[in-house]
């Protein structure tokens, strides 16, 4: 049995689908389904079953379950302990890497990666600012400090199920995904949206927004803009209620107005606590995000190592078991 299987089952257990399984886990529901097959060929029994509301576990497959979190919780913890004795003979980075995000981000994504990347590199000082998808750009297109790195994090807007390489300068600056992302609109519950609402009905009420300055609400050929602003507009005309960065803010102007926000699932399925008292509701045609870092070309070590431990703590960490 191999440590891909483990991962597999944790994932269609979280999930209650193979379909929403198989597309966190980047492969087919095919692959997933005779991945979960041969592992209960091998263990001869039933480790799942089918339920009127997806799948869950047998009273083998509860047994076996506790036990493949565990060995997944060592194996996770060796493969890091063996990162870490491999990274210490080399010789120590140091430096200043600056990181753009959202806070919010930071505080649900980054704040765990950071804490790792640290605890190896106590000689690399990183320092984190609160910036928009907009706002980060244009830092990149700053003059550089010769002596500081910088990173920053990214929504890329996903159209036709390809990244948008035009969203970004890639002569300049590569782009490194890390996960694929989508958006739920966010209403009050009095407003009576169906679960799944189309972007045109949803359109019809104005839009509130977060993590968003005035410049990058601003859609035109020219201007670089926020990517939910640029997916929306291929769809209808946008009536902009606000634009905030709090997201207790949003959530509460939502709340007592009759306008709509939109969140990031990465966000909603983390049962992000300000969302709590909204509807949340499913798109007809999805708006689609690939999150990743922007990073300027030339090869530096301390940006490579921080893109790399991220890489692998989103390996690790992917159903939170």
């Amino acid at each position: 049995m191999r440590i891909e299987q483990l991962i597999h089952l944790i994932g269609v257990v979280k999930y209650k689908s193979l379909t929403k399984a198989s597309q966190k886990l980047f492969i087919t529901p095919q692959a997933l389904h005779i991945s979960l097959r041969r592992m209960e060929e091998e263990l001869n029994c039933s480790i799942l079953q089918k339920e009127h509301d997806g799948f869950v576990l047998t009273e083998e497959g509860k047994i076996f379950y506790q036990s493949a979190a565990k060995i997944l919780d060592e194996y996770n913890s060796a493969v890091q302990e063996l990162e870490y004795i491999r990274y210490n003979r080399k010789k120590d980075l140091e430096g200043v890497l600056y990181i753009y995000a959202n806070m919010v981000f930071k505080r649900k994504f980054l704040q765990n990666v950071v804490k790792i990347f640290q605890n190896k590199y106590p000689r690399v000082q990183l320092l984190f600012f609160e910036s928009d998808t907009v706002t980060t750009y244009m830092k990149f297109n700053e003059a550089e400090q010769s002596d500081i790195a910088k990173i920053g994090f990214l929504q890329v807007p996903t159209i036709n199920n390809k990244i948008n390489k035009n969203w970004t300068d890639t002569n300049n600056y590569q782009f490194t995904p890390l996960f694929n992302a989508e958006f739920y609109a966010c209403a009050n519950p009095k407003m009576n949206f169906a679960n799944k609402e189309s972007i045109k009905k949803l359109l019809e009420y104005p839009v509130t927004l977060y993590a968003a300055n005035e410049k990058s609400i601003i859609s035109t050929k020219k201007d670089f803009a926020n990517p939910l602003i640029l997916l929306l507009s291929e769809q209808g005309e946008i009536k902009i209620h606000s634009a905030v960065n709090s997201m207790e803010i949003w959530a509460h102007t939502i709340e007592n107005n009759n306008c709509i926000g939109f969140i990031n699932n990465f966000l909603a399925d983390n049962n992000e606590e300000v969302i709590k008292n909204l509807q949340l509701i499913q798109i007809k045609e999805p708006l689609k995000t690939t999150m990743g870092f922007i990073s300027p070309k030339k090869n530096n070590k301390l940006i490579d190592a921080f893109i790399k431990e991220t890489k692998f703590y989103i390996s690790c960490s992917q159903f939170n078991y």
